[in-house]
């Protein structure tokens, strides 16, 4: 899978049922959020890597001229 995929996008993990939305990224991790809800409590955010991730169902607005990772 790709290892810089913008916010906002949509993802499926393995092993995790429902869809996951990006919301942030740390070092080599992103930040999930139950999608479609979003954030409800800090129980419901979860931390991966891009090895995690099944599907990719919809991709997030990328910035050509962010650096960010």
């Amino acid at each position: 899978m790709m290892d810089n995929l913008p916010l906002g996008t949509v993802v499926k993990l393995k092993e995790v049922e429902k869809p996951l939305m990006i919301s942030n990224k740390e070092n080599n991790n992103y930040i999930g959020i139950p999608y479609p809800f979003g954030y409800l409590t800090n129980k419901n955010i979860l931390k991966f890597t891009s090895e995690k991730i099944e599907k990719i169902y919809f991709m997030g607005y990328f910035d050509p001229h962010s650096t960010r990772r």
